[in-house]
């Protein structure tokens, strides 16, 4: 339907309406190959640049940037290149007469499209009843005839019937001699839609397998260091005990602080390959549920077999991430200790800096009142003096005695001076106190 208006439209409304055709499914006959490499995205190597030079060599039209998928078609195979989060794929689909058999990646021609550092690849090859190395399909052929066909280890085949027992997936989950991961799908009777459904999640199933497992050597690598850092977290908390000073207290909190800049950097490096490896795993077990696999003879399916395989992985992974969480958790206490203890000891420090400003102020305050009754005495005796001469000139005429007169001056002068200065301390108290106040 045409719309001739012009709504406004949300910038990201095509990009996620395209994302639901982003990976298609091809529908499939027998007999048919195809080879499906997965490149890692590395910063040594520009994946788009790199397909770009690929497709100016081959003469193929070149993706737009940032392309989820591109198909080229010609009459004899199918190529397609698949971008992901962190990896992009090449897929060839053709016969299997034109896989050169001394080197499958040749496929792709020359020069080898290289995106990056190759992570995983698989081949899967869907035969039909009837066809050269296909299994008998009697019911009388043994269980040893049914598997000559298969080129496998026996000890780790998977061998599933699906699509309703129209089809039957073998592998063994192991390289061949040119890397690749091999499955073989006999076609007994699926819709050519069905086949490429099938095919597209054992691919699927594969790829994120491998990436999954990436996490697990990040964990192998992070459980020595974190054994290491909870050794000196346990050594800390043995020491808090015989803490003596606030210097002591110091020097663990610098340690512990240490500690968790080690464990920080370990997280940062960590965390984001662990919550991969479980967005992977959901994945996997999402197509292996998908897959409605039914049991073929005595071999285990595909989902027994991964899932005794992968979850140790993740639980590796998951187990590594918890003991993260509660090293953190740990050095937190134990911060929260030392500081506690830092605090305590700063507070008894400043209780003795409060009892000498105490002892000092006292001292002051009685140096003070020495000084001020010496202060009464000096003024008292200059102001005695002064008025000695006074009364010399006034008691002659009068007939007094100046030295009487002097005398009896005494006490009212000191009385005097003391007031004086008595309100002038009263008053630079209470300046003093204004000022505190405000």
């Amino acid at each position: 339907m045409r719309h001739d208006r012009h709504l406004p439209e949300h910038p990201l409304r095509q990009k996620v309406q395209d994302e639901i055709h982003a990976r298609p499914f091809e529908p499939l006959r027998s007999p048919c190959t195809i080879l499906k490499y997965v490149f890692w995205r590395n910063s040594e190597i520009d994946s788009f640049l790199s397909l770009k030079n690929w497709c100016n060599k081959r003469h193929l039209e070149i993706p737009k940037e940032n392309a989820r998928r591109m198909v080229w078609k010609d009459g004899k195979a199918q190529l397609a290149f698949e971008s992901h989060t962190e990896f992009v794929s090449l897929t060839w689909i053709g016969h299997p007469n034109h896989v050169p058999e001394a080197d499958p990646f040749s496929v792709f021609g020359e020069p080898s499209p290289v995106m990056g550092s190759l992570i995983n690849a698989v081949r899967i090859d869907i035969r039909g009843f009837g066809e050269k190395n296909s299994p008998d399909k009697t019911a009388e052929a043994s269980q040893d005839e049914q598997l000559d066909f298969y080129d496998f280890d026996t000890n780790s085949l998977c061998l599933s019937k699906c699509e309703n027992g129209k089809a039957l997936v073998a592998t063994d989950f192991r390289q061949d001699e040119f890397g690749l991961t091999r499955f073989v799908i006999t076609d007994m009777g699926m819709r050519a839609l069905s086949c490429g459904v099938l095919v597209r999640r054992l691919s699927e199933i594969e790829t994120y397998r491998t990436v999954a497992l990436l996490g697990l050597p990040e964990a192998q690598r992070a459980n020595p260091i974190i054994n290491e850092l909870e050794r000196q977290l346990s050594d800390i908390f043995n020491e808090l005990n015989n803490v003596k000073n606030s210097n002591e207290n110091q020097a663990l909190l610098n340690r512990l602080y240490r500690i968790a800049m080690d464990l920080e950097t370990l997280t940062i490096n960590s965390q984001y390959r662990f919550a991969a490896s479980r967005a992977y795993f959901a994945i996997v077990e999402q197509r292996l549920q998908a897959l409605e696999e039914h049991k073929h003879l005595d071999f285990v399916t595909l989902k027994t077999f991964l899932s005794r395989r992968i979850m140790p992985a993740i639980h590796t992974c998951n187990a590594i991430e918890r003991r993260q969480d509660t090293l953190a958790q740990k050095i937190s206490r134990a911060s929260g200790l030392i500081r506690t203890q830092l605090d305590v000891d700063i507070q008894a420090q400043n209780q003795g800096l409060l009892k000498a400003l105490n002892r000092r102020s006292e001292l002051q305050y009685r140096l003070q009142q020495t000084v001020e009754g010496l202060s009464v005495v000096a003024i008292s005796y200059y102001a005695v003096s002064l008025l000695y001469y006074v009364f010399k000139g006034m008691a002659a005429p009068l007939g007094l005695s100046p030295t009487l007169l002097t005398t009896l001056s005494v006490p009212f002068i000191l009385l005097l001076v003391w007031l004086s200065v008595h309100r002038i301390r009263h008053h630079h108290e209470k300046e003093n106190q204004d000022a505190s106040t405000d």
